[in-house]
């Protein structure tokens, strides 16, 4: 059986079990890599950067790719 947003009980199920362990971690915990494997110049950009620095990249990033899609 499959829910409205195509996700399988399996599928949920699994979701819900990594919530469950993401729960009990702490911020000395957690080890980004376990979540997904960006290329290191990319994460060292994350951990580096001013977070007021990346919103203002994220931002225009937003701002270039609404003139790309309209551009299409």
């Amino acid at each position: 059986m499959s829910s409205i947003n195509g996700l399988t009980d399996e599928k949920i199920q699994k979701l819900l079990e990594f919530y469950e362990q993401c729960q009990g971690n702490t911020n000395e915990d957690f080890d980004r890599s376990q979540l997904c494997s960006l290329p290191a110049e990319i994460l060292s950009e994350l951990e580096e950067t001013a977070p007021s620095e990346l919103k203002k990249k994220l931002k225009q990033f937003n701002r270039d790719t609404l003139k790309y899609e309209v551009g299409k």
